[in-house]
């Protein structure tokens, strides 16, 4: 299926845009509408929002996120140093919600 180009000419368009008023030159996207031989309406499209680093995984000592390139990646929760902190136990504690994100994430 080929495309068709048309031309109308001295039409009336009506635009709805987002933040700002269009300007010579600059494109957007969105949706044009016909709803007569000589009038038009523009739909600016919503800006697609994604959530930053959503978290996918939580456990004692980490957070697994997902970041851009769809990558998980491990951060550390925040932890205090103190004289109570074994760490032995915190080495065995991460490897444990190391283990368990891999595999509830089925890596």
């Amino acid at each position: 299926m080929g495309i068709v180009k048309n031309t109308h000419l001295c039409v009336n368009i009506k635009t709805r845009t987002q933040n700002t008023i269009m300007h010579p030159g600059e494109n957007r996207k969105g949706m044009l509408s016909m709803n007569n031989e000589d009038n038009f309406e523009f739909d600016e499209q919503l800006p697609q929002s994604c959530e930053r680093n959503p978290k996918i995984w939580a456990g004692k000592y980490i957070n697994v996120h997902k970041n851009r390139k769809g990558e998980y990646v491990i951060h550390f929760k925040r932890l205090v140093l103190s004289a109570t902190l074994d760490p032995s136990n915190f080495a065995d504690d991460v490897f444990l919600d190391v283990e368990r994100a891999k595999t509830e994430l089925g890596l």
